[in-house]
């Protein structure tokens, strides 16, 4: 059944695939029974599924439905015997675990969905055309398109900076392992995905997630990427800016995967001289210091999954005002003084600036023997931020038993002669 009336003026733009999927939803839910309760709108993460209930509420209210957010199998229990109607949007693998639920109690006939698709080839371009072109990515329109999918939010991640040729094939791969987590699909994700969209995958795209399901066990960083980028999305849907957690220089992934496999002590160290006055607001800000310490809410923090347990941070402000936040770290005042002493001495491969060390910080983390998920996720998201704001700064890793630098005028990792070893110099 079609809409009796033409939709009022439109405060949510819909692309031609979206609005056919919003008026066979529309014409479903006039057409449907009270044993029909549930009306999905079923399709992949970014797709579309929240803004085209967002278009029927505004265009074709009232629909007298409950609007379900959140985990749907668990928000659909709260609401299914109230006696009411209700409309969600959900994943495949959402679906999957509401219809295995519902299949053991014989309630499926209560739940009807309509699946929206990736955009076609046109709509996904005209949607990359109108988005900000971000310095530091070098992929062309056409690229972003080819493995986009035809998925709006994949496409603003391929477009954020860092994202190179190279890396774009792994970012749509992970993508599609996130969207089926059953074990169902683990054989035939890939022909799944299809059904999901109306462009064709890549063939690198296929291979990297046949390899990347192979490789399920082993340490990988950029496998927590897709969460990682989840919950930055939810932090810019609450009105806060945060910096990509791409590495700008193609030598850092690397280097923390091989740090992630390590059977040694994690040990690193970060250090941050002189840095320009609005970027070390922001990176405060980010790190979540407040009344004199920082938070273990910290935004960015929050964003990776990271702790605080075992991180050691000083800062010195614009007002020469020192502040020391010391986890577990024995003599962490005297090491930030032997690499304040080792910056001054150009010996951590930097240009000193002003020796009274103003709008500076410095980061340790560590943890017990063999532990370095939370020192790789506080070095990954202390360098992609610093990395991103164009900022220089030293690391030693000394699990790694290196040092470099991080020049951004070449957007590449310097590696020292020799490890800046403060436990030497003590």
């Amino acid at each position: 059944m079609s809409p009796d009336r033409e939709p009022r003026t439109e405060a949510v733009q819909l692309v031609q695939t979206q609005k056919q999927v919003a008026l066979d939803l529309y014409s479903a839910i006039q057409a449907g029974s009270l044993a029909q309760s549930l009306y999905v709108v079923e399709g992949f993460s970014g797709v579309g599924k929240s803004t085209v209930i967002d278009w029927l509420e505004q265009n074709y209210s009232p629909l007298h439905l409950k609007r379900i957010r959140g985990w749907l199998p668990d928000e659909w229990d709260r609401v299914r015997n109230s006696g009411v109607r209700a409309v969600a949007a959900a994943t495949p693998s959402e679906l999957d675990s509401l219809r295995r639920r519902d299949r053991l109690n014989d309630r499926e006939e209560q739940v009807l969905t309509v699946r929206l698709p990736g955009m076609n080839y046109q709509e996904i371009m005209d949607c990359i055309t109108r988005m900000p072109r971000q310095k530091g990515n070098t992929l062309s329109p056409m690229t972003i398109s080819r493995y986009s999918l035809g998925i709006p939010l994949l496409a603003q991640r391929l477009s954020m900076p860092g994202i190179t040729k190279e890396l774009a094939p792994s970012l749509t791969a992970r993508y599609l392992l996130s969207q089926f987590k059953h074990e169902a699909y683990s054989n035939a994700l890939v022909e799944e995905s299809r059904e999901y969209l109306q462009m064709p995958i890549p063939p690198d795209v296929e291979h990297l997630v046949e390899r990347l399901r192979r490789e399920e066990g082993e340490e990988q960083l950029y496998s927590r990427l897709e969460g990682v980028l989840d919950r930055q999305q939810e932090l810019t849907h609450r009105g806060i800016s945060e910096e990509s957690p791409i590495f700008l220089a193609p030598e850092s992934e690397a280097m923390y995967n091989e740090m992630l496999r390590k059977r040694d002590l994690p040990n690193l160290d970060i250090f941050v001289p002189n840095i320009d006055q609005t970027l070390f607001e922001r990176i405060q800000q980010s790190f979540g210091f407040q009344y004199g310490e920082y938070q273990e809410n910290a935004q960015r923090f929050r964003m990776f999954l990271a702790s605080f347990r075992k991180v050691s941070v000083w800062r010195k402000d614009s007002f020469g005002e020192e502040k020391f936040q010391i986890n577990e770290k024995q003599r962490f005042r005297e090491q930030v003084e032997l690499y304040r002493s080792g910056y001054l001495r150009r010996e951590l491969g930097l240009v000193p600036g002003d020796p009274g060390m103003e709008r500076s910080m410095h980061i340790h983390a560590h943890d017990h023997f063999a532990m370095m998920e939370n020192p790789a996720l506080v070095g990954w998201l202390t360098e992609s931020m610093l990395q991103n704001l164009e900022v220089p700064y030293h690391v030693t890793n000394h699990t790694l038993e290196t040092s470099y630098v991080y020049n951004p005028r070449t957007q590449r990792i310097d590696t020292q002669p020799q490890m800046f070893d403060y436990r030497k110099k003590a």
